[in-house]
């Protein structure tokens, strides 16, 4: 809740839901590797207030993500492994 808190303003008072995912490890771009802990939070508050590890926010449907360039290379894995999107099945050859 600190985390949540330090990085979006959210209380626990503005969660309609809060599930902890899975665990996952990813590489930045340097090739150094991450524990990345996830979790879901659900809230109808439409404005954050984001601190300095952030440039800006927005809200979209997880299957739209692909389309913003300036996402970080790793989203699509967390949003995979909570659920949030169906992995990329490539089509039998």
């Amino acid at each position: 809740m600190e985390e949540l808190f330090e990085e979006t303003g959210l209380q626990a008072k503005d969660l309609l839901d809060l599930r902890q995912g899975p665990d996952l490890v990813v590489d930045d771009a340097r090739g150094t590797s991450w524990l990345v802990h996830t979790f879901t939070a659900t809230t109808s508050r439409r404005r954050l207030k984001t601190n300095w590890e952030h440039d800006s926010y927005r809200w979209t449907a997880p299957h739209k993500t692909k389309r913003f360039s300036n996402r970080v290379a790793w989203l699509d894995n967390v949003l995979e492994a909570t659920g949030h999107c169906l992995p990329n099945v490539s089509a039998p050859e």
